[in-house]
This record gives C-alpha cells, sequence and structure tokens, in this order.
C-alpha cells in the first residue's frame, strides 16, 4: 500500500523466487556497512574518552562578512596537546588500535573545514575571501584560524 512502491516501473525489490532482487542487495550491503563503521566509530570514540583526549567544542565557521555564521554546539574534538602529552605507552595503545591515522586526519579537518567551506560557496554570490573558523570549548570567543592566505 506504500506509494513508494509500484508494480510495473522501477527496480523490483525480490525476484520471481521471492529473493532479494540487485536494489534490495545493494541496500542491504549500504545498511550492513554503515553499521559496520558505526561500531567503528563507537570503539574509536570510547578509545579516545578512555584517555581523555575528547574535550567539548564549538565549531564556528564564517565565510565573509556577510554571510551568515554557522555554528555546531555539542560536538567533541581531540585535544591536540592532551595527544601529545600522553604517556608513551598509551599512544603506543592507540597506534596498535590504528586509531593514529584517523586522530590525525580528525586534527588536520579542524584546521581545513574553513578552506572546504570557502569552495563550496565559491559559486554563489559575493564569494568570500575571508573564511574563519573558531573551535572553542566554552562557546565563548576563541582563536581563529584564519585560511585566507593558504
Amino acid at each position: 500500500d506504500s506509494g513508494a512502491v509500484t508494480e510495473g516501473e522501477g527496480e523490483r525489490l525480490f525476484d520471481d523466487e521471492g529473493k532479494p532482487g540487485p536494489a534490495l542487495n545493494r541496500a542491504m550491503e549500504f545498511l550492513k556497512e554503515f553499521q559496520a563503521q558505526a561500531q567503528a566509530g563507537a570503539a574509536l570514540g570510547a578509545l579516545l574518552r578512555k584517555h581523555d583526549l575528547l574535550v567539548p567544542a564549538t565549531v564556528a565557521v564564517q565565510d565573509g562578512e556577510d554571510r551568515k555564521q554557522i555554528r555546531l554546539e555539542g560536538v567533541a574534538v581531540v585535544d591536540e596537546k592532551r595527544l601529545n602529552d600522553l604517556e608513551n605507552e598509551l599512544f603506543l595503545e592507540l597506534r596498535r588500535a590504528g586509531a593514529l591515522p584517523l586522530i590525525y586526519m580528525h586534527l588536520l579537518s579542524q584546521r581545513i573545514l574553513p578552506a572546504m567551506f570557502q569552495n563550496v560557496n565559491a559559486a554563489a554570490p559575493a564569494p568570500s575571501t575571508n573564511s574563519r573558523a573558531t573551535f572553542d570549548e566554552s562557546g565563548e570567543e576563541a582563536d581563529s584560524f584564519d585560511f585566507s592566505r593558504l
């Protein structure tokens, strides 16, 4: 009875024998992969919390003076100083778990987020040449990273 299911048009969910068709198989594979990645993300988060590497943050991105600021609240970021101050054995635990590449990609992403927003908005009217992002643990004014010089 669903409007999303029709007869005659579209791709079949099941074949003549009642087995999943290609579209349904693709959807199920996507969901399996999504679940596996969600579990891996949860495990990484647990490891980062175990070593007290996450700090609450507000991410604010503003593209130029006339553009609206976008604020993401309730996020957590890896504290680079805490990571660098880890005892060697704890750092090795992160390495053995395969977490270091993900942590370093996360740290890099914090720095390139404004440039990414600038590139996305480049086709918009009056594109900005001054993108700024603020990563702040308290929601108050924090250090700003100006990537317009990249």
